[in-house]
Formats: C-alpha cells, structure tokens, sequence
C-alpha cells in the first residue's frame, strides 16, 4: 500500500527545500554574541572566510555605525549612530524588528548614539546606550524586558558572565564613561555590585578564570573577581581606550602609549612590549595560539609572534586602522579610515581581498557562518558573502 502525502506536507518539504541552508539557524558554536566572538575577547571566528568575498546585502541606518553587530546565527543585533537598535535577518538584511531610544519627557526620538555593542544572553539581547540606559530585550520581538539606568554614557560592549553566589545568576557588566562599572542580573536588570575603575571605560570586559579584565582612562589594567572586588590593578601610565585579549593567562592590549603589550595577569607583569612608531593602538588584538594582530594609527595591520612579541609581518593601509581585526581561518579581516574593508593572508599578510565602501569604517567586524558583518561611518552595515 503506497503513502500519499497530504499537498500540505508536500508545500513544507519543498518551502524547506527551497530555503536552503542559509535559512536555517547556526550552530550556537557558529555564533558571534559578543563583541569580539567570546568573553574571552580574542576576535576568533569559529568559521572560516572564504575570498573572494561578495557584497550579499547592505543595509542603512544613522551616521555612524560603531558598534561590531552581534548574532544568534539566525539575526544579527546592533544599534546605530541616532538612536535606533536593530534586529535583522542574517540571510537577506530584512529588518526583523526596531526599537527607536525616546526622549521620556519631550516625548520624541532622544537620537542618543548607541556606540557599544550588545550581548545575547539566552532569548534576550542587551546593549547600553550613551543615555546611560542598559536595556534587555526580547531577541525574537523587540519587546523591552527590563531597563537599569547606570547614570553615565555607556560606550563599551556589555560582557555577559556567571555570577558568584546563590543560583549562580547570568549577569553582564556594564562599563560607564563616568568610571562606574555595573554588574548586572541579565534575567532581572537588578543591581549585583558596583565597581569603581577611577575613570571613563571604553572597552567591553573579558572574562579570565573567575575574574573580569579591562582597562580605562585612568591609565590602569584591572583584574576583578566576578564579585566586584578588586584582586590586581596594573599601571599602564596611558590611557587605554580598547578591550584586553586573554588567553593562557595573558592579557594583550594596545594603548595610547604606542605600544601593543602582553601582560602576565597572575602577577600584573609585562611579559613583552611592540614599538614601532609613535601613533597609538586604539584597536583590540585578536589573538590566535601563536600570533597577535593589532592596528593603529600609523595606518599598519601588524602581526606579532605571541610568545615574544616580534613583528612577523606588517600591511600598511591607506589610512588609520581603528577597527579591531578578526581571525577566520586564514584570513584577518578589518576595516580602515581609508573606506575600506581588507581581508589578508593570516600568515604573510598579502591582501586576499578588499571592498572600497568610501566612508571610514572604525568598527569592528563579526564573522558569522563564513559571512562578514561590518558597519561603517555611513550609517551602513555591510554584509559580505563568498562569491558564487
């Protein structure tokens, strides 16, 4: 006897069909739901970027874009340069939902930037605005779940963590521009602890063996316990305004110093130091087992041997490069105040592939299924694809 299957059965099998594998939800580990890939901050992609790349769609928004969009593999999250945070659909660009930041008491659009990058945390998506207002949103709707207002412009990444205590609860740190950073329920917005860092903070947080890693205008590197207290404070002597790398129990940073550095985190010691000319490193390292790339505004991609800090190769672009690199697979891709999107061989630096977009792009890009998602100064975010 012969199965015939109902027309409806046989429209979903095709509509699944058709759709293909780009229709369908990521692999969490193909994800990208913080700023630089994860807590770690070290700007790994999990999957590989094949050039040459193709523009695959765009789509525009407020002057600038500087937040590095996040993704749960199905949309990608980021908020622009006049207020308006976005979901859109990672296959098309197809805006999925908008929440536009108000002005609560003249009743009207604040245009308040959203500069620091969001995290997802479960089904919800956070981020931090220069309002000062921490914001949890419910990432398939858009619908506002709890606000926490930190009382000072947010412009770094929020960094998602597992609290120390009772129940354990998921928190994010938020770092503020007026010195205060804020520890956070993620399923709440309830207040865990506070935390002065004695200075404005521009970076996201990463997360090593139990503690919390950033540094500040203060001139200090800070180690933090994942209960708000202080366990190591390093002295930069500069102003640090990027996120610190951590792997094996080394942090690396760039500074207003001129200088890219590697630090022992268990003792607050420099492990090496990378000079080359007097422009700082506004950009955070990505940082792979054995190499560490940093920008700066000497307009050079620079890649560095991680155990000694020797330059293995250098890629002069045609302006500053404030837009922090990702690794993936054998590629390291970034963005340039020259308009342009790069992708260079990860091991001799020869360019792969480049996009003249003709507007600086100082933010960071995020690596999604072998896609690459960048904003620009614009008010664009570009997504590139391999070439069919």
């Amino acid at each position: 006897m012969r199965f015939h299957p109902r027309p409806s059965v046989l429209l979903a099998a095709l509509a699944a069909l058709l759709a293909g594998p780009a229709a369908r939800p990521l692999p969490a580990a193909e994800a990208w739901p913080v700023v630089r890939g994860d807590s770690s901050l070290q700007g790994i992609a999990q999957s590989a970027v094949t050039t040459p790349l193709r523009l695959a769609w765009s789509v525009k928004g407020g002057k600038p874009i500087l937040a590095t969009p996040v993704s749960d593999g199905e949309r990608a999250y980021y908020g622009d340069g006049e207020g308006v945070f976005r979901a859109v659909a990672l296959k098309d660009g197809a805006e999925v939902w908008r929440l536009e930041l108000m002005d609560e008491v003249k009743k009207k659009p604040s245009r308040d930037p959203i500069e620091g990058s969001a995290c997802l945390v479960g089904t919800s998506v956070l981020f931090g605005g220069t309002d000062g207002l921490v914001r949890a949103l419910e990432a398939a709707t858009g619908r506002v779940l709890w606000t926490h207002d930190t009382k000072g412009e947010i412009k770094g990444g929020l960094t998602p963590f597992t609290a120390p205590g009772a129940g354990a609860p998921q928190a994010v740190l938020a770092v503020g521009f007026t010195g205060t950073c804020v520890a956070l329920n993620a399923a709440t917005g309830e207040k865990i602890w506070d935390y002065d860092a004695g200075g404005p903070v521009n970076g996201a947080a990463s997360v090593w063996d139990g503690h919390l890693v950033f540094g500040g205008c203060n001139g200090t590197l800070d180690i933090v316990k994942k209960d708000g207290t202080l366990v190591r404070r390093v002295d930069l002597k500069i102003y640090m305004p990027n996120s610190v790398a951590v792997r094996d129990g080394f942090g690396y940073c760039g500074h207003s110093g001129n200088r890219i550095e590697c630090y022992d985190l268990a003792t607050g010691l420099v492990k090496w130091e990378f000079r080359d000319k007097d422009f700082p490193y506004f950009t955070s390292p990505a940082v792979t087992q054995e190499l560490v790339y940093a920008g700066g505004d000497d307009k050079r991609m620079h890649c560095l041997d991680r155990a000694t800090g020797e330059e293995k190769w250098v890629f002069r672009a045609r302006d500053k490069v404030a837009s922090s690199p990702v690794v993936a697979g054998g590629v390291v891709v970034f963005g340039s105040d020259d308009g342009r999107v790069y992708a260079l061989d990860f091991a001799t630096g020869e360019e792969k592939w480049s996009y003249e977009i003709g507007a600086p792009v100082k933010a960071s890009p995020s690596v999604i299924g072998g896609r690459v998602l960048i904003g620009a100064d614009d008010g664009v975010l570009y997504c590139f694809a391999a070439a069919e």
